[in-house]
């Protein structure tokens, strides 16, 4: 895991067809630095999404494991079936976040609505993707 230390580990779970309203876990003014955390999807099925303001749409996050700046707006869409994810709060290690900040890809250093994919080392910009080596 990209953590010197792990903190919390939350199971966030939705019944069928309940939804995650959107919401964004922090106002970006008043919390200016980004939650440390990962999260485990283990079916891929739970269909997080960022919202885009800008567009005016959802951009799902398609991955198993992934890291997002909580402080933007996101949400849960409905599905006829029981989802779950596992968040892990934890410390980032250095290498980590200054592999994040050097390419200037997280959401809260500049770029509206982007996610890191861990498995797949693929960092998501709303409607493109860009590779980095983890």
């Amino acid at each position: 895991m990209p953590f010197t230390e792990v903190g919390r580990c939350i199971l966030l779970g939705l019944e069928a067809n309940d939804h995650g309203t959107v919401h964004r876990d922090g106002d970006p003014d008043e919390k200016p630095e980004i939650d440390h955390f990962i999260v485990f999807c283990p079916r891929k099925n739970k269909r997080l999404f960022l919202w885009d303001e800008e567009a005016r749409r959802r951009h799902f996050i398609n991955s198993q494991i992934y890291w997002f700046n909580d402080s933007d707006y996101h949400g849960v869409a409905a599905d006829h079936f029981f989802r779950y994810s596992i968040r892990v709060d934890g410390y980032s290690r250095p290498d980590f976040l200054e592999r994040s900040r050097s390419a200037d890809y997280a959401s809260g250093l500049g770029i509206p609505c982007a996610v890191r994919d861990l498995r797949n080392a693929t960092i998501w910009r709303c409607s493109s993707a860009l590779s980095m080596n983890m």
